[in-house]
Formats: structure tokens, C-alpha cells, sequence
């Protein structure tokens, strides 16, 4: 991922707010933490990556592609 507008920062923000309770599915190369620097305002970055991660199921895969 690239370092996210204020704009698409808002846009994701948006789209995980709506989701939230309901299905969502994100894939991703980086940590949870890794994330936060690709979001212009840190308050937004923490209120996304806090919905995603509290409700999240994840699957973590290691090994060749």
C-alpha cells in the first residue's frame, strides 16, 4: 500500500464504519501496525485500523506464494 490521501484516508474510514458488524474482507503484506504510517491524520488511522482489528478474523499465512 501507498501512503493514502486525506481524502482516501476518509473514503477507507467511511467504507469500515459502514462494514462494521458486517462482512468485510481486506488482504494485506503488512502488519496492523505497519499501517499507520500510510494515514495522514493519525486520529483517523487509529479509528480505522481500531474497527478492523478488534472485530477481525485474521488468517495468517507464511511460506511461498
Amino acid at each position: 500500500m501507498r501512503q493514502l490521501s486525506a481524502s482516501q484516508a476518509d473514503d477507507l474510514y467511511e467504507l469500515v464504519s459502514e462494514r462494521q458488524g458486517r462482512s468485510l474482507i481486506i488482504t494485506s503484506n503488512r502488519a496492523p501496525s505497519d499501517r499507520y504510517p500510510l494515514f495522514p491524520n493519525p486520529v483517523v488511522a487509529e479509528s480505522s485500523l481500531d474497527r478492523l482489528i478488534n472485530a477481525s478474523h485474521q488468517v495468517i499465512m507464511n511460506g511461498p506464494s
